[in-house]
């Protein structure tokens, strides 16, 4: 999970927004483990690794459409599935 938590912070150090970085880092902190017992061991942890993989392409390729909703459909599932919610309400929440 340290690995999850560079990943989306080099992400956010790379806008220069040290407020912004310390915000969501404060908050993913406090809400990070919220649902991962529903996900430990299963394909959807292993598709957030591969949600990664590919934002980071995305980023790295200049491709912003793309690297936007990769991002869209990580936030999804981190706030739907891990959640135990519907992905297409998760957002609304």
């Amino acid at each position: 999970m340290d690995n999850d938590r560079d990943f989306d912070m080099g992400i956010l150090a790379h806008l220069g927004n040290q407020r912004l970085l310390e915000l969501v880092g404060t908050f993913r902190d406090q809400s990070r483990l919220y649902g991962l017992d529903r996900v430990a061991g299963t394909d959807v942890l292993m598709q957030s690794t591969r949600e990664h993989d590919s934002l980071l392409d995305a980023i790295l390729e200049g491709r912003g459409d793309e690297a936007a909703h990769i991002m869209d459909t990580h936030l999804r599932h981190a706030r739907g599935i891990w959640a135990g919610r519907a992905e297409d309400r998760a957002l609304e929440q």
